[in-house]
């Protein structure tokens, strides 16, 4: 979890300055999570100023998982290996075994001060990596209201046309509700890094960046293909970022 990395080197760099500059240190040091009871790793990270932490480490049940820290409790909001239910959720509940399961985070993990999160997470299982990347990928939004929530699931429609066949990396949730994302989607115009073909129709797979409203409406950002300032066009967009 690199923010917390982050702050624990600021730790040890504020133990070596003078006595006296400590003692006006505005800043309290809280462990929100040791190493030893997960599996190796933290993923990037969410504080916000509301005190709360928003991480996905490595698990050692297999695969990864989506924790909020708050206020002293862990809650494991999603989790690698737990069946997926009401297309595409992550949770504990048994399901039939031919429901998809939640396997790894495509981080970081986002949240905003108004305790809304956002994150990204494959559905093949802890033993499968999504190839190509990112394909069978969902995004998902959650709130202690409403729990977790599908943003964008694969075979959902596309604006304009077409289906989602899955994310990437990289989720934004501002304080108004909006998810910003990562979408896979089949196109037909001439892109020059994907040579992956759609999986049914014609075309490539590539990647756009859309917004999701907070009532679930999808509206794309900019897509492979769209006409670019100067007479071009663009061939990856991603990583949609809003503060």
């Amino acid at each position: 979890m690199r923010i917390l990395r982050v702050l624990l080197f600021s730790a040890v760099a504020v133990a070596s300055i003078s006595g006296a500059a400590l003692a006006q240190s505005p800043y309290t040091f809280i462990p929100i999570a040791n190493l030893s009871d997960y599996g190796g790793y933290f993923e990037p990270a969410t504080i916000t100023n509301a005190d709360d932490a928003l991480f996905a480490p490595a698990l050692l049940t297999g695969g990864e998982g989506v924790l909020l820290w708050h206020h002293g409790t862990i809650t494991r909001i999603a989790q690698g290996g737990q069946p997926t239910f009401d297309n595409g959720l992550c949770y504990p509940p048994t399901m039939p075994s031919d429901c998809p399961v939640c396997g790894f985070t495509y981080s970081p993990v986002q949240m905003n001060d108004h305790g809304d999160a956002a994150f990204v997470m494959s559905r093949d299982g802890i033993n499968n990596d999504p190839s190509p990347d990112g394909i069978d990928v969902g995004v998902y939004r959650y709130n202690r209201r409403t729990g977790v929530v599908p943003v964008m699931l694969p075979g959902m429609s596309a604006p304009d046309g077409g289906i989602f066949w899955g994310s990437w990396h990289f989720v934004s949730v501002p304080n108004n509700g909006e998810v910003y994302f990562t979408g896979m989607a089949c196109t037909t115009a001439t892109v020059s890094y994907s040579s992956v073909a759609c999986p049914e129709g014609p075309g490539v797979l590539a990647l756009g960046a859309y917004k999701a409203d907070p009532r679930g409406n999808i509206s794309a950002l900019v897509k492979p293909g769209d006409a670019a300032p100067g007479g071009s066009y663009f061939d990856f967009a991603n990583q949609p970022i809003r503060e």
